[in-house]
């Protein structure tokens, strides 16, 4: 009869990886090895990568263990940490998870890479002479002979020939005075011999086939075969094809979304919880999305927890390999798991109306890629929705620049084959493009993209501003140096500008004495000194606007008005109690190229 596998409870008073550390050892031990291995397992997932090794040292059986984790998260422990500093880790794994190891860091697509070959045989070789000859007894021979030919060049003594002739010529390296190596990488020689004597020893057939296949054998077949074995091997972990990966990406209609967001009921209760299972770090840090974590966070199950995490990563890895992503540090992994774990945690948002106990019914009973692909699908709507916008200013990118920060970078973010966020949208202060992760992101892309659209209706429909005179003829009356200087807010300002001057909307530059006048009758004086616009402006600027669209603002006119006043105020209010203006230090009024 099976036994039920007991999970971890994230109880205060229960076990946490950083409970057990601040224990002393012999007590830490005492508790840690009266776990059944599952939940050994659990502490060792949960625990930072720095102090992973320090959990699994209390196990009185560290290698099996070791043994029972995931192949990637050994992967992704010695990215963290640097593969010579997991030495110990390394040294008991079994060979699968050492197998797994070789094949994410000594390729380079479908090319074998030198460097990380040397890096890794000099790690085995600092390994037990057991692991070494159970390397050589297991790894495919396509494998071990295109490696070693990147390492070293053999040359045989031919059997007849004079050797007395040949011997000279040899290079120094041999094990038995028929063949001869030469190395081609540096240091080859300080981890090879060691490792090759181990596998002489012991196997000798094994030494010479092997080393004939290094003679003899086509660098690009034997290349081309350990790198079929190698896809093969990796799509059992979710790296598949691309053509494959690819589908993780395939758009739900409407309809498909719908009957996921109907699957569950919506009057799912609250019920009491003795406890739930301990997240792996990799899903702990602060930078994954919340909702998901905290429905993760609500799993009691530890198979149901287990089977979500690694679908998780599966899927990860196969963003890997469709959005073709360098994995060298343990932060390239970590951004494909954030982008799995946002789009999931944006599905969940959806269905659930950001309910975590119904997001829990969801992310128990739909399987993760399914969700990754619905959050994907909602994404993608506003990418839709942006690129069918038909821009008055028809070249993307000079658009984008015209729109201004963080309106443009938002559009470009959006135009990407795989849409990103300008974090800039959120907060000011950020200036980094990143995966989706929220609905608070979206939201944020499509109002970026409303205030857009309203803009260039204004713009160009509202005001009838030709765009190809603005970015030619108006440009050169000015005092820009080209059209990617010019933008929208500046556009908007100085044609309100010159209505508060004259009365009429119109673009046309001002003077000096222009933006002196303007600056005058907008502004006025705290009682400290300082200087701000009158409290009236926005009103008043919001009732010349609605004059264009039958008395009633469009809500994302409205937002870029106000913030467009924003920046006017920040520009000129320390510049309106001195009276002048240096038009070479102020961009949100144009000024005319005076003669």
């Amino acid at each position: 009869m099976a036994t039920k596998k007991t999970a971890l409870k994230k109880d205060p008073d229960c076990l946490t990886p950083q409970y057990l550390l601040q224990l002393d050892v012999p007590a830490a031990e005492d508790i840690f090895n009266r776990l059944g291995q599952d939940q050994q397992v659990q502490l060792v997932l949960a625990a930072p990568w720095q102090k992973r090794l320090d959990i699994i040292t209390l196990s009185e059986n560290a290698r099996g263990l070791v043994q029972a984790l995931p192949p990637q998260e050994i992967h992704m422990t010695v990215l963290q940490n640097g593969a010579e500093d997991c030495l110990q880790l390394i040294a008991l794994t079994s060979h699968e998870q050492l197998r797994f190891l070789f094949d994410m860091e000594c390729w380079l697509k479908d090319s074998l890479k030198a460097a990380s070959i040397s890096r890794w045989y000099a790690i085995l070789a600092k390994c037990t002479e057991q692991k070494v000859l159970d390397w050589f007894e297991k790894a495919d021979d396509e494998f071990l002979v295109g490696s070693f030919k990147k390492l070293i060049k053999v040359k045989k003594i031919q059997q007849d020939t004079d050797i007395s002739e040949e011997y000279p010529d040899m290079p120094a390296a041999t094990l038995d005075g028929i063949y001869f190596f030469t190395f081609l990488e540096h240091d080859a020689y300080s981890f090879v011999m060691p490792i090759f004597n181990a596998l002489y020893q012991h196997d000798r057939a094994r030494f010479y086939s092997l080393v004939e296949g290094i003679i003899w054998d086509s660098p690009s077949e034997v290349e081309e075969a350990a790198y079929a074995w190698k896809t093969r091997r990796l799509a059992e972990y979710g790296f598949p094809e691309f053509d494959e990966a690819l589908s993780i990406y395939q758009i739900m209609p409407d309809r498909e979304l719908e009957g996921i967001r109907a699957s569950i009921p919506h009057d799912t209760k609250d019920q009491s919880r003795t406890g739930a299972v301990l997240p792996r770090y990799v899903f702990s840090g602060d930078e994954m999305p919340r909702f998901f974590v905290t429905a993760l966070g609500l799993v009691e199950n530890f198979d149901a927890s287990q089977r979500i995490q690694q679908a998780v990563i599966a899927l990860a890895n196969k963003i890997i390999i469709a959005d073709a992503l360098e994995v060298q540090t343990a932060e390239d992994t970590q951004r494909a798991l954030k982008k799995a774990a946002g789009c999931i945690s944006i599905a969940l948002e959806s269905f659930s109306s950001g309910n975590a106990v119904i997001a829990l019914a969801y992310l128990e009973q739909v399987h993760p890629e399914t969700l990754f692909r619905a959050g994907i699908s909602l994404i993608m709507k506003v990418r839709k929705e942006c690129m069918a916008t038909a821009w008055h200013i028809p070249d993307r990118l000079l658009m984008e620049s015209f729109m201004g920060t963080p309106l443009g970078e938002t559009l470009h973010g959006l135009s990407m084959q795989r849409p990103v966020l300008y974090e800039g949208v959120i907060n000011p202060h950020q200036l980094q493009y990143r995966a989706f992760l929220t609905l608070q992101d979206i939201h944020a892309a499509r109002e970026a993209l409303l205030v857009c659209s309203a803009v260039d209706n204004l713009l160009f429909v509202q005001w009838a501003i030709d765009p190809d005179w603005i970015m030619t003829g108006f440009i050169s009356a000015t005092t820009l140096a080209e059209p990617l200087q010019l933008h929208a807010d500046a556009v908007f300002l100085t044609v309100l500008a010159r209505y508060v001057l004259t009365g009429k909307t119109r673009l046309e530059a001002l003077s000096k004495a222009e933006a002196g006048y303007f600056i005058d009758i907008v502004f006025e004086q705290r009682h400290d000194g300082s200087c701000c616009l009158k409290s009236s402006l926005l009103n008043d600027t919001l009732a010349w606007l609605a004059s264009f669209y039958d008395g009633t603002v469009p809500p994302a006119l409205h937002t870029f008005t106000r913030s467009a006043l924003d920046r006017l105020e920040e520009t000129f209010s320390s510049l309106a109690p001195k009276k002048t203006i240096e038009e070479r230090y102020v961009d949100k009024l144009l000024f005319k190229l005076e003669q």
